[in-house]
């Protein structure tokens, strides 16, 4: 059963990314409220969710205020502010990292999930990488390697007993970043807005409910 808090949160994801949408889909102002009303929510969601009562629990609700951040930055306009985000973002899944190893994984799980993932990455890049201006490039590959890492350890996570949300949560943002990805060097447009932002909404969301899993019995 949800906690009251954890409802709360919840209903302002909700919100929140139907405000996002709309005034993403009508090309008016008000976007970044809409987005920050939502990324509130997901932090609430972890909050309610036990992120104080366990280490685990603690360094996701890092993750969680740094993907917070990036989500303020990367809605402004400019060079600076988006690489800045990038590197908020890059610092909440290196935090992942953490609280995954905190977790617990299986070797052989992440080993299988590093072959998948190096495959995926290869794929992406034919994808992207002549795409990417020249200064951007190593950024975004440093990136690129950074939560692929992350989708690794969250399966490696699973294998060790973990909850579905981590590993689901994990790929779901993965497949949210190509639509960052996309809007930013490939063909930008509204549809990246409306097919990505439910899946990042989604992954973090997981990621926050995850927490759950390390409360006592």
């Amino acid at each position: 059963m949800l906690l009251p808090v954890q409802v709360t949160g919840l209903i302002a994801v909700a919100l929140g990314l139907a405000c996002a949408l709309l005034v993403a889909y009508l090309r008016v102002p008000g976007k970044l409220l809409g987005k920050m009303v939502a990324s509130t929510g997901f932090v609430a969601v972890g909050i309610g969710s036990g992120c104080l009562e366990s280490t685990y629990g603690r360094i996701v609700l890092v993750a969680l205020g740094l993907c917070w951040i990036g989500d303020y930055l990367l809605t402004l306009t400019g060079e600076v502010p988006f690489l800045i985000g990038l590197v908020a973002f890059l610092l909440a899944h290196l935090a992942l990292f953490g609280a995954f190893w905190v977790h617990g994984l299986n070797a052989a799980w992440c080993a299988g999930a590093a072959v998948a993932a190096v495959l995926v990455a290869a794929v992406v890049l034919r994808w992207l990488y002549s795409k990417l201006p020249d200064k951007m490039r190593i950024a975004v590959l440093a990136y690129m390697a950074v939560i692929s890492v992350m989708v690794i350890l969250a399966l490696g996570v699973r294998g060790a007993g973990g909850p579905l949300w981590i590993p689901v949560g994990a790929v779901t943002f993965y497949v949210s970043d190509l639509f960052v990805a996309r809007q930013s060097f490939v063909s930008p447009g509204y549809s990246n807005d409306i097919l990505g932002l439910p899946l990042y909404y989604g992954a973090v969301t997981m990621l926050a409910l995850s927490v759950a899993s390390q409360l006592p019995a």
